[in-house]
């Protein structure tokens, strides 16, 4: 797979379990050593996932086929008190567009690839779009679902809300001051889908010694040829 060979040519990356890191380990490689490992271990997680979603988004849902993105992967937080604190960055996901050329330079295109090819079969439900005659462009989704959350409550997600525009500044056409912070409260075995547009961060909780561990499932999805792609 690449590993040994790909991790030993990085200063520092020649034993030890941080050949398995970012700074070892490039994203096709790490796609290679861990996708099979996740799939085997979690495949009745992922049936269960791509089935919820398949009935919240009244489509087709499937993991992205092919050895050239990962599933799906964990989002694991153990127990720390810097998380009592709102430590955690307000972010958008990326868009589809920037997925593409992102997995272009480190797949060599295969990515866009396996999504055109799969898509073929089925007739475009869109059109006029930047990046594949057959995806829409504007419906990537994220999702998150919770597997342990601190018992103490906590780490949800907060996310900015500009729907309310009655406030001086937001009639100036100052936008970026319209934004209220809202949370949403997760819930073990609740799966949770928004735009990727979002802004949104992980919740900060409250500090306990002996639990504040938080566990997610996280994943991205987009539309094509009438099918949901989850990676």
């Amino acid at each position: 797979m690449g590993i040994e060979h790909g991790s030993s040519q990085r200063p520092g990356c020649e034993g030890g379990d941080h050949r398995l890191t970012s700074k070892c380990l490039t994203y096709r490689e790490a796609v290679e050593h861990l996708r099979p490992k996740l799939l085997s271990e979690f495949d009745f997680l992922y049936k269960k996932l791509t089935t919820a979603l398949s009935k919240h988004l009244h489509q087709k849902t499937v993991l992205l086929p092919g050895n050239v993105s990962a599933p799906p992967g964990f989002h694991l937080y153990l127990n720390h008190r810097a998380y009592s604190l709102p430590v955690f960055r307000m972010h958008s996901d990326e868009t589809f567009e920037q997925f593409l050329q992102k997995t272009d330079v480190s797949t060599g295109g295969a990515v866009r690839k396996a999504i055109e090819k799969e898509a073929s079969a089925s007739p475009p439900n869109t059109k006029g779009m930047k990046s594949s005659p057959l995806c829409d462009v504007e419906s990537r989704i994220s999702f998150t679902l919770p597997i342990h959350m601190p018992e103490r409550g906590g780490g949800g997600l907060n996310y900015l809300d500009f729907s309310d525009t009655s406030k001086v500044y937001c009639k100036h056409g100052n936008a970026s001051l319209c934004g209220v912070v809202r949370r949403e409260e997760s819930k073990v075995g609740s799966l949770y889908v928004h735009n990727a547009t979002l802004l949104h961060q992980v919740g900060h909780w409250p500090y306990h010694l002996l639990d504040g561990h938080r566990i997610t499932l996280q994943g991205f999805g987009f539309n094509c040829g009438g099918t949901w792609y989850i990676y």
